[in-house]
């Protein structure tokens, strides 16, 4: 239903966002549930997170309705996909958080959230499909003086200039981004020049 834009009110309204964001209480059972639970709670997060993602996408994507995902918790859930899920959910989650560091309103829950360094986590070991979304998650938040140091702070610096060597194509162009925006401030260029940025970008 979520597919269909004319059906996200409904989809909204039934409290969708809230029920697939309560998938991750599957991950405290996973972490310090009882042992008889976490083979059913680990069923239910690899096939349910993908879809469940697969909802907060569509629903992201439009602008009336990415306030009510934020509100509904999908920056945190997405946050603990990326950190732990399945490679399929990860670039699911990649691709909610890229929707919703497009509103500036969300960067700061977004960098509270722990979504940079997660972000960065992806661009180093993550599927190469998630990649291109959490450098664009990157290239967002660096666009803005308040968060540009905490995007150099969580790696993105090195992690960006791993992926202008060996990314994929689709993930270089934010990669490089993020790297024009850390580079616009003095204070970044050692760690710019450092990382080896000059080569990469050679």
């Amino acid at each position: 239903c979520s597919e269909h834009e004319r059906h996200l009110d409904a989809v909204v309204a039934a409290g969708a966002l809230e029920a697939c964001v309560v998938l991750e209480a599957c991950v405290g059972v996973l972490q310090t549930g009882p042992d008889g639970a976490k083979a059913n709670a680990a069923r239910v997060l690899i096939h349910a997170k993908v879809n469940a993602a697969r909802v907060l996408i569509n629903c992201s994507e439009h602008e009336r309705h990415l306030d009510a995902v934020v509100a509904a918790g999908a920056l945190e859930a997405c946050v603990g996909v990326l950190q732990t899920g399945p490679d399929d959910a990860k670039v699911n989650a990649a691709r909610v958080l890229a929707h919703c560091s497009e509103d500036e309103r969300h960067l700061d829950a977004m960098v509270a959230a722990g979504a940079l360094e997660a972000c960065v986590g992806v661009l180093q070991t993550g599927p190469d499909d998630a990649k291109a979304n959490s450098a664009g998650v990157l290239a967002h938040c660096s666009e803005h003086e308040r968060h540009v140091d905490a995007v150099v702070a969580a790696g993105a610096v090195e992690a960006c200039v791993g992926v202008l060597q060996t990314g994929p194509d689709g993930a270089k162009a934010n990669a490089a981004r993020v790297l024009i925006h850390c580079s616009e401030h003095e204070r970044h260029l050692d760690a710019v020049v450092a990382a080896g940025a000059l080569e990469a970008c050679v």
